[in-house]
């Protein structure tokens, strides 16, 4: 389905994000809403701890567990809180993707960053080769070791 040159690209609408902590629960976003049409960029800027990286993040579907997320996100139409995981990773990298600010200070130094990079894939790449081992052999694989060999 091809939406129109003119029709927005993402369309946020009243979005809240609460996240769960030891402390109780921190509204990190409380009613954001933005539109982005076809061939334009925006800047979010505020005061550390605002809600920039946590809107961000919601777009993304990459909030921590625990969090709650409601209002809408349109993708081309596309409500993003609705999708299934399996249904979001078919948009991730090719039609969505998130630029860090400083790439440099989100990444392990002591982990290979091609298995960061590819760590939200890994996931679902070890539930079909896990499965596909036990078709093959019916011994019991431990998600040890298959994490090890990926």
């Amino acid at each position: 389905m091809d939406k129109e040159v003119g029709d927005p690209i993402l369309e946020v609408r009243n979005l809240r994000v609460h996240i769960g902590t030891p402390r109780g629960v921190v509204r990190a976003v409380d009613d954001v809403s933005l539109t982005i049409g076809h061939a334009q960029a925006l800047g979010v800027v505020g005061e550390s701890g605002s809600g920039k990286s946590v809107t961000a993040k919601a777009v993304m579907g990459m909030l921590p567990r625990g969090s709650g997320c409601s209002g809408q996100i349109l993708f081309r139409g596309r409500d993003l809180l609705t999708l299934s995981p399996s249904e979001r990773r078919k948009i991730w990298g090719t039609q969505v993707a998130m630029v860090l600010q400083d790439p440099g200070r989100s990444l392990n130094p002591v982990v290979r960053v091609e298995r960061q990079l590819t760590e939200g894939m890994r996931g679902d790449i070890l539930a079909q080769f896990e499965k596909a081992l036990r078709n093959r052999f019916p011994v019991t694989v431990r998600r040890q070791e298959l994490d090890r060999l990926l």
